[in-house]
């Protein structure tokens, strides 16, 4: 199924491993080029090797979302080695196993900071780094944001990865 994905840079971050690392590998399926972020250079080193494994190649980029600057040194990092970046997909951030009746007003604030945060600091690097490929889709009358092409894109690919892998569709959605 041809998607239209080939040649577009993917950077997925929380790409190491689980939902990430599936997504990762549905988008090199459709033949994009992807990169990979997350704090641990370990899993990322685990899970290039298997996507390479899988006949795809990957970058990997160890660094913490939690700071703005190592969203943009990622940004920085995918476009010397590949391009900028077409699409974003977020999949970082991690969730405390807490009772809710135990949760502090600290440990709400730490799971904004993992879980939004992150996303805003991908996603602000990422616009920074599309300029004037931006300005040009405006002057050219474009009317759909990108991010609605991206979705439904997205979406797609993640239906077609869905019906190949045999898996739950809602665990397959989850990363949309």
């Amino acid at each position: 199924m041809d998607l239209g994905l080939t040649g577009q840079v993917v950077l997925i971050t929380g790409g190491s491993k689980g939902i990430g690392l599936a997504c990762a590998h549905a988008f090199a399926v459709e033949g994009a080029r992807i990169a990979i972020a997350s704090r641990s250079a370990d899993n990322l080193q685990v899970s290039a090797r298997w996507l390479q494994q899988q006949g795809h190649a990957v970058r990997t980029v160890a660094a913490d979302l939690l700071h703005a600057k190592d969203a943009e040194a990622i940004v920085r990092n995918v476009k010397a080695a590949l391009r900028p970046v077409d699409m974003l997909l977020s999949t970082a951030g991690a969730a405390q196993r807490t009772p809710p009746f135990e949760l502090t007003a600290a440990d709400w604030h730490a799971a904004m900071d993992a879980m939004y945060f992150t996303i805003i600091h991908a996603t602000q690097a990422v616009l920074a780094g599309l300029g004037p490929r931006s300005r040009q889709h405006r002057q050219r009358g474009g009317r759909r944001p990108a991010e609605t092409a991206l979705t439904r894109r997205t979406t797609s690919a993640f239906k077609a990865y869905a019906t190949h892998a045999r898996t739950h569709w809602s665990s397959a959605t989850a990363c949309v």
